[in-house]
């Protein structure tokens, strides 16, 4: 059940990476922000630059 999970990934975050894509196939990153503040499955506070993570996580969420 969706309660049993969440108990378990009681230190999880929300990160995500911001895509810009065209109708070419040609696609940049952004950014990466960490959207862990929610409420009722809505983004409170987005972050950006993320400081929880390091640009290590993030480059590899890019790729």
């Amino acid at each position: 059940s969706p309660i049993f999970i969440m108990q378990l990934a009681e230190h999880a975050r929300h990160l995500e990476v911001q895509i810009l894509a065209d109708q070419y196939g040609n696609a940049i990153s952004l950014f990466g922000r960490d959207c862990s503040i929610q409420r009722r499955h809505q983004k409170i506070i987005e972050e950006a630059p993320a400081t929880i993570v390091s640009t290590t996580t993030f480059e590899q969420m890019e790729r």
